[in-house]
């Protein structure tokens, strides 16, 4: 990823290694600031910064809006002669919890201006969930065949919404929730059901809304295998006990 923006007379050139990122991961680059003006000038301000953001703010370029994780800076001494340029290599440790790129939210890396963010360049960062929640998601939808609709950051988990495939074993799934956190090295995953359900009252038959919650916690050996490779058989195993109860007592 890459990009190159100006406040005259300098011009920063920005790089980062990759085009997506899952939480837990390093985010590395370099930015190369030109000197395009006459007179040598002080870099001591400037540098990259991680920062979480919000949307609507960031549209209307309102600093409130941007909140500054971590920096990486030039130092106090540094200088870009005129006609000259120089180099700042970062890198940036992601918590295994950080926030998930969204809608309303995401990660950015910034660079310019320590002191104001819209002073240089902006690039959106895509952060996924960290890898053994993805790897989970992955066993779901490929042998499953559910959907990921949506994805978002809470408080202590991510949540997600699921879509059911359109087949009779799971024609009752009205919705599906996903509260899923890593604790530890455990997989912790609330499902939240609304299952659709015949109701007999007075001699008419009537569908019924219900509510069903179910707690798992999947250890490490089952979610993965050699090094960080995904379990597959065990993911398999652990998502078929809870659908396996839903089908049984949701059927119509």
């Amino acid at each position: 990823m890459k990009g190159t923006f100006f406040q005259k007379p300098l011009e920063y050139s920005i790089e980062i290694f990759g085009e997506s990122w899952n939480q837990g991961d390093n985010v590395k680059g370099h930015l190369i600031v030109k000197n395009h003006g006459p007179e040598e000038l002080p870099l001591n301000k400037s540098g990259v910064t991680l920062s979480l953001t919000d949307a609507k703010k960031f549209k209307a370029k309102n600093a409130a809006g941007v909140s500054v994780l971590t920096t990486e800076a030039f130092d106090e001494a540094k200088t870009v002669p005129a006609g000259g340029q120089e180099k700042l290599d970062f890198e940036f440790n992601l918590a295994s919890d950080c926030p998930i790129t969204e809608k309303s939210s995401s990660l950015y890396i910034n660079c310019g201006e320590l002191s104001d963010p819209f002073s240089g360049g902006n690039l959106q960062l895509t952060i996924k969930p960290i890898a053994t929640i993805s790897n989970y998601l992955e066993v779901f939808e490929n042998f499953f065949k559910f959907k990921v609709k949506t994805i978002k950051n809470k408080k202590g988990f991510i949540d997600i919404k699921m879509a059911a495939p359109d087949s009779k074993d799971f024609g009752s799934i009205e919705q599906l929730n996903l509260n899923i956190s890593v604790q530890d090295t455990n997989l912790s995953i609330k499902y939240l059901f609304k299952i659709k359900k015949l109701a007999y009252e007075a001699g008419n038959v009537s569908a019924k809304s219900e509510k069903k919650e179910i707690e798992q916690t999947i250890g490490k050996r089952q979610h993965t295998a050699f090094g960080d490779s995904p379990n597959q058989d065990g993911i398999m195993k652990a998502i078929s006990e809870v659908l396996d109860q839903i089908k049984s007592k949701a059927q119509f």
